[in-house]
């Protein structure tokens, strides 16, 4: 059989394709299911160093102050509450759940003197006051974006 120098680089290159993908798939594929720990440092950002002194950062600097009294200032005013304002300062000022933790925590407890009428007054957490204050579908975004908002603290 009589082969060109042509056909034998393409017949080679062919083969040198062949050759990479075998071993691709024979060494250095991972298999289904593999544990890879560059993924669960992608899924929990709990896990790096950085994030954890980003929320040290947090729960010790004055961001959490200026949103806690936002807050405040919002909760203890008579009459209607600005929803979107506090939805934009929660959205704003907390990226993820774990800075929810943090700003629960610090809200802690703190008289709610009600929307219209003074005989509401009563100790409400973060939780419950975002219930009372915000519709049910705006809650329920809340919901999504920060699971811990499913645990209320029981105020006395």
């Amino acid at each position: 059989m009589k082969v060109t120098k042509t056909q034998a680089y393409i017949i080679g290159g062919i083969a040198l394709v062949g050759l990479s993908i075998g071993a691709y798939f024979a060494f250095f594929r991972k298999e289904k299911g593999e544990y890879d720990a560059s993924e669960n440092n992608a899924q929990n950002p709990t896990a790096n160093p950085d994030y954890k002194k980003q929320l040290q950062s947090f729960r010790n600097g004055s961001k959490i102050k200026q949103l806690t009294h936002s807050l405040l200032t919002e909760m203890n005013k008579r009459g209607s509450v600005n929803k979107q304002q506090v939805k934009n300062l929660i959205y704003e000022g907390v990226p993820d759940d774990e800075y929810m933790k943090i700003l629960k925590s610090y809200f802690h407890c703190h008289y709610y003197k009600g929307n219209i009428l003074p005989v509401n007054d009563s100790k409400m957490d973060l939780v419950g006051w975002l219930r009372e204050t915000l519709s049910s579908t705006d809650f329920n975004d809340l919901l999504m974006k920060y699971p811990s908002l499913n645990y209320v603290i029981t105020c006395k």
